[in-house]
């Protein structure tokens, strides 16, 4: 079938629709291997994420202080840790895929209620406030970033999470507007990267803050390399302009791209064990860099 000829909403929907399929397949095939335990090991997967990031004595705070009396073992965390529901991302630091993630906020949602979450969040942010001053495994950013994820279910600090996501964006613009077009600009790239993976993990939370949302978005498919016609270059959050850097507008990551159009091609060689058998490959349209990259 060729995908161009779908509207890109439609593949959206289809796209979050796999995702949700497999998030709930996922904690399925997780919890159901524990038996008469299976509810408190996924209650623990829900409580789990909350935080943007897991540590594995964060996820024994949320055990003890929550499911005390569920009767889970101690190695429960060690089986969540190692399962398929996280995955990590440096030593003793885990996140959960993003559809992982929203599956089992709103399962925990429903069975504890608006004001136990509202709870979870401000232990969540006590613990982050301790762990920022002690030597903590996370660092400036992530603990930052662990606040906003609690912040952001607190009617009262909500606007304060918005408003420090939208400086950091506005901080990271103005480095990228002030330095020479040619010069490197790795760091902002990754910070932006970061930041946009962070508003849209949120977003669900800051609903009402559409335009942050959106500028998020836009900034993870600018760097993607993706051709965006016609979206708004400056938007105004919580009293923070946020400007699209030149540089991403201008060269989009200093590449001059090239569209190849949909079609197939023969894949694969009967001649070599490994690239057995011959067949034949259906790609979608996709952009490439005119020029090839080198170290040189």
């Amino acid at each position: 079938m060729n995908n161009s000829l779908l509207d890109p909403a439609d593949l959206t929907m289809n796209a979050l629709a796999v995702a949700d399929a497999v998030a709930r397949e996922s904690v399925a095939w997780f919890v159901d291997r524990y038996g008469a335990q299976a509810d408190a090991y996924r209650l623990l997967a829900c409580y789990a994420a909350m935080p943007l990031v897991l540590t594995p004595e964060l996820l024994n705070y949320l055990h003890n202080r929550f499911l005390a009396d569920a009767g889970l073992p101690w190695v429960a965390e060690v089986d969540l840790l190692l399962s398929d529901l996280v995955h990590p991302v440096v030593d003793d630091l885990y996140a959960m895929p993003p559809a992982t993630r929203a599956y089992l906020l709103a399962e925990l949602r429903q069975r504890v209620g608006d004001a136990k979450l509202v709870n979870v969040a401000r232990v969540l942010i006590h613990y982050t406030r301790r762990l920022a001053s002690a030597n903590s495994a996370l660092d400036d950013e992530e603990l930052r970033a662990q606040q906003w994820a609690a912040m952001v279910y607190l009617d009262e600090l909500r606007p304060t999470a918005v408003r420090e996501v939208a400086q950091a964006f506005r901080a990271v613009a103005d480095q990228l507007n002030v330095q020479p077009a040619s010069a490197p600009f790795d760091m902002q790239r990754a910070e932006f990267a970061r930041l946009a993976h962070i508003t849209q993990l949120l977003a669900p939370q800051i609903q009402a803050h559409v335009e942050l949302v959106e500028y998020a978005k836009l900034v993870s498919r600018l760097l993607a390399g993706e051709t965006v016609d016609g979206a708004p270059t400056s938007v105004q959050v919580a009293g923070t302009t946020l400007t699209v850097p030149n540089v991403l507008l201008r060269h989009r990551l200093g590449f001059e791209w090239v569209t190849v159009p949909a079609g197939e091609f023969t894949m694969g060689s009967n001649d070599s064990g490994n690239e057995k058998p011959i067949h034949r490959v259906y790609l979608s349209e996709y952009q490439i860099a005119r020029h090839p990259v080198t170290n040189a």
